[in-house]
């Protein structure tokens, strides 16, 4: 198990360093891009709409995907789905329940780490999950003001707050519909 265990955590360390490099540069980008003018995003509504369904369309895929293969994994991949999209309705605690929520599955992979191994020691699989949670940290990060250096802009940075996150959703949509154990990654 522990052997496995630093396995999945070399292959997650190995992506991480890449995929943040590029995520940072996407921010940084889209932050010059929006604050200079030079691309019109739509209203944060609008992005707000757009994440919803997004966010319903992982769930489902998830779940079929489970139907279909019974692999925990997918199971466990609609719950994180789940507990984004409930948090997309801004209901009273839904801001940190999504914080509960992603340490239970965390402890749920954890715990079940051999019926989830194949998966998480799957370059894809870790690179798409990396990014989906530096994805959603940037997105916080522009929400609270981390990075002052960027735009002051109110617009900007919740623009580019909401830009973020709905790509977040977008690379956990990808994730559910992309994901492979890691013996069919050496296989393709």
């Amino acid at each position: 198990m522990m052997r496995s265990f630093r396995i999945v955590a070399r292959a997650f360390a190995g992506v991480a360093y890449p995929v943040l490099l590029l995520l940072v540069l996407y921010a940084i980008g889209l932050s010059y891009l929006v604050s200079g003018g030079l691309v019109s995003a739509p209203p944060t509504g609008r992005l707000e709409q757009l994440a919803i369904p997004v966010l319903y369309l992982a769930a489902a895929t998830g779940l079929i995907r489970y139907a279909v293969t019974r692999a925990p994994f997918f199971l466990w991949l609609a719950a994180l789905d789940v507990g984004f999209l409930v948090r997309e309705y801004h209901w009273r605690l839904t801001g940190e329940l999504v914080y509960v929520n992603v340490a239970v599955l965390a402890a749920v992979a954890l715990r079940r780490y051999e019926g989830f191994a194949d998966y998480f020691e799957s370059r894809v699989v870790a690179a798409l999950l990396v990014a989906t949670f530096l994805l959603y940290l940037l997105s916080v990060g522009f929400d609270q003001h981390w990075w002052r250096f960027l735009s002051q802009s109110k617009a900007v940075r919740s623009t580019l707050e909401e830009l973020l996150e709905v790509s977040g959703h977008v690379v956990l949509l990808l994730l559910n519909l992309v994901a492979t154990p890691r013996a069919m990654d050496a296989a393709a």
